[in-house]
């Protein structure tokens, strides 16, 4: 009777463990419906994504949308406890230079084969959703007002925003903070060599009114006619010419480029999520959401370009620019940039 009674307790205590076990597994699967992504573009264009991907797996994306470099520098701090699993957008050196630092997650999606190899990292680390030249914008109601009358040509190069009748009306983003400005200054001293290079941006400097934090804002503070000339990327210009307002843009010869990336944050809580965001953002229907929403240029072949955007490939652009190149510069240009430019 003892050894039964035994038996009795031992086979409950073993269904105990089981179920406990599965209550476990379940409860983890319950807290796996949840995705962390640190998005740098803009908020609303990001939560249509999110809105879509939620419909397609049930999986639930919470975000917080940052400057690029407060994303950066988030995920370095969190390097040791990572809180986010996806870092969503900004040009491919600043993903570059996290994985250089260990930061990032090795993941090589089945939808990475429809993206040309120029467009993702070769140890599939990060891969690019779209691409952007920098661009320069101009209010033409101010510029027709206060230029013309001084027979002041409309800006065609870089070298023309140095101009006298230019002074404090030049707004660009910090490359500090902004991917937009990384990439405008890492290219512009790649493709000029770094003694022209930063002469000219010291000649800038006199005429620019502000650095911004966030990219698109150049593009608002012109639209709006609050600054005559800003630098940013065409993507977001264009959207301004799209919403009705008066500007004139030029993506002057030589321009830099970006391919704005994804990629997953290494120890993140949620891996598995991970890879299936990366499979969906990187896929037809979320490129061609992104792209109709954003202006921007697609990476994959087979997502069609909205009215008024052309291929990178029509545009005269520096083709030679090295985002390994610019990310393995990143600290020591920004610490040349924070003594010469902070304000």
């Amino acid at each position: 009777m003892r050894n039964r009674a035994l038996g009795r307790c031992i086979a409950a205590a073993i269904v105990a463990v089981m179920l406990l076990g599965l209550c476990t597994a379940l409860a983890a699967a319950q807290g796996s419906r949840e995705l962390v992504v640190y998005v740098t573009f803009h908020e609303n264009e990001a939560k249509r994504l999110f809105s879509l991907f939620e419909k397609e797996t049930g999986i639930k994306v919470k975000y917080l949308a940052l400057a690029t470099g407060q994303a950066v520098a988030r995920v370095e701090a969190e390097a040791a406890s990572p809180q986010a699993d996806i870092f969503l957008g900004a040009g491919a050196e600043n993903h570059e230079a996290m994985k250089m630092k260990g930061l990032l997650a090795k993941y090589v999606s089945p939808e990475a084969a429809k993206i040309p190899a120029a467009f993702k990292d070769k140890d599939g680390y990060w891969t690019g959703i779209y691409l952007g030249p920098v661009a320069i914008i101009v209010n033409k109601d101010r510029f027709d007002a206060e230029c013309k009358p001084k027979n002041v040509p409309m800006p065609q190069t870089w070298k023309d925003l140095l101009r006298p009748e230019f002074k404090d009306e030049v707004v660009m983003p910090d490359p500090q903070l902004s991917s937009t400005g990384y990439t405008f200054l890492a290219s512009y001293l790649q493709k000029y060599g770094e003694a022209e290079g930063w002469a000219f941006f010291e000649q800038l400097d006199k005429n620019v009114n502000h650095y911004t934090k966030k990219g698109l804002a150049p593009a608002q503070l012109v639209a709006t006619g609050e600054f005559l000339v800003g630098i940013n990327f065409l993507h977001d210009q264009l959207l301004m010419q799209k919403a009705g307002f008066n500007v004139e843009i030029i993506v002057p010869k030589g321009a830099g480029w970006e391919i704005g990336s994804v990629s997953i944050i290494k120890g993140g809580p949620n891996p598995e999520n991970a890879k299936k965001f990366i499979d969906f953002v990187i896929g037809q229907k979320a490129q061609q959401l992104h792209t109709d929403l954003t202006m921007r240029i697609p990476t994959r072949p087979d997502v069609e370009l909205p009215p008024g955007v052309k291929p990178l490939s029509e545009m005269d652009i520096f083709e030679g620019f090295d985002v390994i190149k610019a990310a393995a510069d990143k600290d020591a240009l920004l610490s040349v940039w924070s003594k010469k430019f902070a304000r």
